[in-house]
């Protein structure tokens, strides 16, 4: 069984359940006001997925009160105070589903990554399912999904892997962890910086080792902070500033056209050639005439 870390270090996953290594606790309940009800509020490590069929179920989570009714759910965080209790003087009927968080931990760096900071996120407690907003019903109705399959021959497979649908679910509908904010905004600087380097340096020699170096990241995170911000390589972007410094130089100046290409950094006069005319639709030669007789 994995291991899955809390902020105070490494915890094993919960006891095996129902005769089973796998740690998940699935039910239906149909419960009378007055009947084993009200539930004392609690915590516990388990992720909690309620789906009231029927009736109106009230929670005290987080310090939040919320009424459910049917067709409306919650998915409740990893140690989250909550308690529950029937209201409207007719009870409810639920499905109740526990999954641990080990379940999703399937490498270091999904626990590190996509688990661990959303478990530990402050801003998400809990998500409150509302039966007119679509991914909120999605969820809603996997809950329901996951109480079906619970005796199906592959059940642990397909728990599993409703249960990763719905922690994304939850992650793309909850406000994202304040240190993802921070490396967001760090990823931000740190792209905005090598942009800037190649404005300035476009007209050198550079290579992609050089141009992520200039961020101080590798390679890989280089053109993945490009692919997110600019939607282009920065080998692309590198180009298309080579190009931008051409064209105001063939307007500004009387160089060559030749030097302008070298200039902006070109090995070559027909690849620069090319690839203004690829950029501009014409030549360099054509592109400063067509300047020149719109001036005049």
């Amino acid at each position: 069984m994995s291991v899955f870390l809390t902020r105070n270090g490494p915890i094993p996953a919960p006891r095996p359940r129902h005769g089973s290594d796998f740690p998940v606790s699935i039910s239906r309940q149909t419960v009378a006001e007055g009947k084993f009800w009200p539930v004392a509020a609690h915590a516990h490590e388990e992720i909690e997925l309620i789906a009231v069929l029927s009736g109106e179920l009230t929670l005290r989570v987080h310090g939040c009160d919320e009424t459910l009714g049917a067709g409306e759910g919650i998915l409740i965080n990893s140690s989250r105070i909550h308690g529950l209790t029937p209201t409207g003087g007719m009870g409810c009927e639920l499905i109740c589903v526990l999954l641990h968080p080990s379940l999703l931990c399937v490498n270091k760096t999904f626990e590190r990554e996509l688990i661990r900071p959303q478990v530990q996120n402050p801003l998400a407690p809990y998500l409150k399912l509302r039966a007119d907003r679509f991914h909120h019903r999605e969820i809603y109705e996997k809950i329901k999904w996951i109480h079906r399959m619970e005796r199906e021959p592959y059940a642990p497979l397909w728990i599993e892997a409703a249960f990763a649908e719905i922690w994304a679910n939850f992650c793309d509908n909850t406000p994202r962890p304040p240190e993802a904010r921070n490396r967001a905004q760090e990823d931000a600087r740190i792209a905005l910086g090598i942009m800037e380097h190649i404005r300035a340096h476009c007209g050198d020699k550079l290579t992609l080792p050089l141009i992520a170096a200039a961020g101080g990241v590798g390679q890989s995170k280089c053109c993945k902070l490009f692919a997110t911000y600019l939607g282009e390589s920065p080998v692309e972007y590198l180009t298309r500033c080579r190009l931008e410094k051409s064209a105001v130089l063939l307007v500004s100046t009387d160089m060559p056209v030749c030097e302008v290409g070298t200039a902006c950094g070109f090995g070559g006069s027909s690849y620069f050639a090319e690839s203004f005319r690829a950029r501009y639709g014409m030549s360099p030669t054509e592109y400063r005439k067509a300047y020149f007789m719109k001036k005049n």
